[in-house]
């Protein structure tokens, strides 16, 4: 029968594992959070209205993203998509979709997904009308860059 002495030992060392291996697994995922403003035609920030966030979690088997937009279109499909080209690209720049949602009765717009993998070394997020990016071909269709947002 084990004394109360090693069953004491014997718990402080699993509590002292256990807050090792967490600390181990914790300090594998880091975040970055990059902010979106939509540009005017000859590609300066405008910092009135529309503008938001984008929140990448660098964990162990991909990218975790987070992404919130306000003042959007009410009740219109945005794209989230990342490209290596800069927001004056235009019609036909290279784009990956990464996801689609709806805004909703305000304008407010949030994409979450897991365990995305980039296929680009260098990303830049746009946040997009869902008519403009044609997932499939991966490009622009159309330009509308005043209603879109883009990382900074």
């Amino acid at each position: 029968m084990l004394n109360k002495k090693a069953v004491v030992i014997t718990g402080l060392t699993l509590i002292i594992l256990l807050i090792s291996f967490s600390s181990v697994i914790g300090a594998t995922q880091r975040f970055t959070k990059i902010n979106v403003f939509p540009r005017d035609l000859d590609g300066t920030i405008v910092r009135d209205g529309a503008n938001g966030w984008i929140k990448l979690n660098y964990g162990r088997y991909g990218y975790q993203i987070e992404s919130r937009a306000l003042e959007l279109r009410r009740y219109t499909f945005y794209r989230l998509v990342y490209t290596e080209a800069d927001p004056s690209s235009g019609e036909g720049a290279e784009i990956y979709c990464i996801d689609e949602r709806k805004a909703n009765n305000i304008g407010n717009l949030k994409i979450k997904t897991s365990e995305f993998r980039p296929v680009l070394n260098e990303m830049n997020f746009w946040i997009v009308l869902s008519e403009d990016a044609d997932c499939i071909d991966h490009k622009m269709i159309a330009w509308n860059p005043v209603n879109y947002l883009f990382s900074e």
